[in-house]
């Protein structure tokens, strides 16, 4: 509210001064409205700081760059946060009267906000408006944030972590630009802080308890922007951040697992995507860094000591095998908790190629193993489809060739699919097994899709090519079809657009039943181009077409048969 009267207050004064009174204020002004009218949490003040600069503008004349900002900087578009913070404030900042204080201005008080969004947003911004202000961001911001990661204060840390890692990726991109080592910008002190810091936090115990699932999602998104920028790192750095985020992806938190799995990526494929993946180095004994130990030394993990993912930290004494690694993900994949079986069904998605030309076998049969329904695993929708997601992307990381992918291991990875199809799996959730047969339409999807493409592409040498069989792919399709007419609109859209992408893909898939027929008569061009596969009142009368095809009719009459229980009238 104060804030709220504070700008209603400049704008009064726009209109009962004389610009020659304000003259020497104009800059305070400007500046101090638009910080509002960018980065308050809330939208009255937002738009309370945009009328009066507008205010400004047209009365006092003499704000800097007033009618170029006032364009793009109105009072409506500010009215979404987001849209303020991301793309109104870069376009502000391109002015020098003002970068400077829009970037001193989220780091002293949008950094260290209560509410998790701003800072994150914050941070977001940064990482855009570094490239106006270089020069201040890389010898005063980083050397201020560095003293808040390590801080006693939660959301300080939280929010300095998060913003180093967006700086510093800004401006390695800069230097890469400009042609000259990014420690020009990014001095060695900063990257030995940067290098200490898991350690640190781990020793101060700060990565447990609640606190702890604010540091491993800051730590995370910072060795995703360290990696991705191409950072060199000392080998017992990445070991540490490797054993970090190995913890990471099998918390409780759902976004601890997105972000982790997200930067494992980016780490793998950073530092061990060589092609001599026969060790990765990761050893710390050289630095004596405590870093979090990947072991968990039996399939429950056991040295996890708290339902919230918080673990003892270690020491990490050797090099570590990637078959030793992969070992121990795969072995959690058949644990007794399901956020261990899910976390490690998407880090092991992620492998680089380097590592899956040895593995590739294991890790497939031991995620198409976890796509099992069993007794015990029976409401683990969510793993099953997160396995699925992950089979697939292991697909096309290594291709269907026969140097990387057999044609048995395709065979027993569409008959799993096959079974996915027909997971029917309910709980007080409801229909969870939907998530896992729309992950399994589209995986067969685009393994279909990726056995044409590559066949088009290696007119040289055709017979390496791995290929679905006729029977699979002929399975595939009347499932989908029995999808695309059941009750739930989002497993029908998901199925209907596969269907439609499928039937009309060229080159042709070989396999598909009838396909002339119905592509002429059913699913035509100008019929897929405007249906809506969420409207049970269009597609089912011309899916209907189909029951006069002995191979899609039992299918049809099971997913019309199930679609009798749904909600709609």
């Amino acid at each position: 509210n104060i804030r709220d009267a504070a700008c209603y207050l400049c704008w009064s004064l726009a209109r009962a001064y004389d610009p020659q009174t304000l003259h020497s204020f104009v800059n305070e002004f400007a500046t101090g409205l638009l910080i509002v009218a960018l980065f308050d949490r809330e939208i009255p003040c937002r738009h309370a700081a945009a009328a009066a600069f507008q205010e400004h503008v047209g009365r006092q004349g003499r704000f800097p760059h007033g009618i170029e900002i006032l364009t793009t900087v109105d009072y409506f578009a500010v009215g979404i946060r987001a849209n303020a913070f991301l793309k109104l404030s870069p376009f502000v900042a391109s002015f020098p009267e003002y970068s400077v204080a829009l970037v001193d201005h989220l780091v002293e008080h949008k950094l260290t906000h209560w509410d998790t969004v701003v800072r994150e947003l914050a941070a977001k911004t940064l990482h855009q408006l570094t490239q106006y202000c270089v020069q201040h961001c890389s010898s005063v911001v980083l050397q201020s944030l560095l003293i808040s990661a390590t801080g006693a204060v939660l959301v300080e840390r939280h929010g300095a972590i998060l913003a180093l890692g967006n700086i510093i990726s800004t401006l390695v991109n800069i230097a890469k630009k400009e042609g000259c080592h990014y420690h020009r910008y990014v001095g060695e002190s900063v990257m030995s802080s940067i290098s200490a810091l898991v350690a640190e936090l781990s020793g101060r115990r700060l990565l447990q308890g609640v606190g702890g699932t604010y540091m491993r999602l800051a730590l995370a998104d910072l060795i995703y922007h360290v990696a991705t920028a191409g950072i060199a790192m000392h080998s017992s750095t990445t070991g540490e951040w490797l054993s970090l985020l190995g913890q990471s992806v099998v918390f409780v938190e759902e976004d601890v697992r997105t972000v982790s799995v997200k930067a494992l990526s980016a780490l793998w494929f950073a530092y061990f995507s060589q092609d001599d993946a026969s060790a990765l180095n990761v050893d710390t004994e050289d630095t004596g860094a405590s870093s979090v130990n990947v072991d968990t030394e039996s399939t429950s993990a056991s040295n996890v000591t708290s339902d919230t993912g918080d673990s003892a930290t270690g020491s990490c004494k050797k090099s570590l095998l990637p078959s030793e690694i992969i070992k121990k993900y795969l072995s959690s994949l058949s644990c007794e908790r399901e956020n261990y079986a899910q976390g490690m069904a998407m880090a092991l998605g992620v492998l680089p190629r380097s590592v899956l030309k040895v593995h590739c076998s294991a890790v497939i049969r031991g995620l198409l193993s976890a796509c099992l329904v069993t007794p015990e695993t029976a409401s683990w929708a969510a793993t099953r489809r997160d396995a699925i997601s992950s089979v697939v992307s292991i697909i096309h990381t290594m291709g269907l060739k026969d140097d990387g992918f057999s044609q048995e291991l395709l065979d027993a990875c569409m008959l799993r699919l096959l079974r996915c199809l027909e997971d029917y799996t309910t709980d007080r959730r409801g229909d969870v097994g939907a998530w896992v047969r729309e992950a399994a339409v589209t995986a067969i999807q685009s393994i279909l899709l990726l056995s044409v493409q590559q066949d088009s592409e290696s007119s040289t040498n055709i017979s390496t090519q791995v290929r679905p069989k006729a029977e699979h792919v002929c399975g595939a399709i009347t499932r989908i079809t029995q999808l695309a007419v059941e009750r739930i609109d989002r497993t029908r859209k998901v199925a209907g657009n596969s269907l439609v992408a499928l039937f009309h893909h060229k080159p042709s898939i070989p396999g598909i039943p009838d396909k002339q027929h119905i592509t002429t008569m059913v699913l035509s061009h100008s019929w897929c181009n405007t249906v809506n596969w969420g409207s049970d009142r269009e597609t089912f009368p011309v899916m209907a077409k189909l029951l006069l095809l002995h191979e899609y009719s039992p299918r049809l009459i099971m997913g019309f048969a199930y679609s009798l229980g749904g909600v709609s009238a």
